[in-house]
């Protein structure tokens, strides 16, 4: 019988599959889940769903996402993981380019003052 915990790890690797999340990424979230006093703030789904937003224009990877953005792929691992925070004009652009409110960008990035 799958325990939740078997079933969540059951799930993530699909996941992984499915939006070429990398193996790092993948331990980011996870320890982001399992401690919550971590500062990033973002749950698992809602980082589904900005990768399920980036590839509906197009942007295949994070490195991609890294290029569209004008950053080193490091820098935007950090915005992810929450040691760097994004910028008013980050989200602006993403807004401008995605056709997504900034308020909805805010709440899958789980941007905090």
């Amino acid at each position: 019988m799958l325990t939740l915990e078997n079933k969540f790890a059951n799930i993530h690797v699909d996941a992984r599959k499915q939006f070429s999340i990398t193996e790092r990424e993948s331990e980011e979230l996870l320890m982001t889940k399992k401690n919550p006093e971590k500062k990033s703030k973002k749950s698992f789904q809602d980082y589904l769903e900005f990768r399920v937003l980036l590839l509906n224009n197009g942007i295949k990877n994070l490195k991609e996402f890294a290029e569209f953005m004008g950053y080193r792929p490091a820098s935007v691992s950090e915005k992810f993981s929450g040691n760097r925070k994004w910028k008013l004009e980050d989200l602006m652009y993403m807004s401008d380019k995605f056709k997504v409110p900034i308020d909805e960008l805010v709440k899958l990035l789980k941007v905090v003052s």
